[in-house]
């Protein structure tokens, strides 16, 4: 059990790197013809879950793995769909790519803070 919690503890710091440094990079999506803002929230939410549904181990492996991924679907992503879940609106981008070898279809959330920008939420495989 402790190589598990220990190879999980590396998996985490090593995206948390991955994170700050991309927070301090101006990343633009093609389909929302605007800048996307990598903040805080993005990562509780990744990382944590939401107040009521926590986040199994895996499922925060599975999202820290894609991080790379979720800046190359916002980067690439040509259209968007929206979604609303408890009055929040989301901006979903979709787009193909290389997850530990095998070509999968990511998928990103986005929201719009109350100041008008667009705040990456989630990444997820779909």
């Amino acid at each position: 059990m402790g190589d598990r919690l220990e190879n999980f503890k590396l998996k985490q710091n090593s995206a948390r790197k991955y994170y700050e440094n991309w927070r301090k990079e101006k990343t633009y999506s093609k389909a929302l013809s605007s800048e996307i803002k990598i903040t805080r929230s993005g990562w509780d939410h990744i990382s944590k879950g939401s107040k009521t549904k926590r986040r199994r181990i895996q499922d925060k492996i599975n999202r820290y793995n894609l991080l790379k991924c979720a800046k190359f679907v916002i980067k690439n992503a040509k259209t968007f769909s929206t979604e609303t879940r408890r009055e929040v609106k989301y901006f979903i981008l979709r787009e193909n790519c290389k997850v530990n070898g095998k070509v999968r279809s990511v998928k990103v959330l986005i929201k719009k803070d109350l100041k008008g920008n667009y705040i990456f939420y989630s990444v997820m495989k779909k």
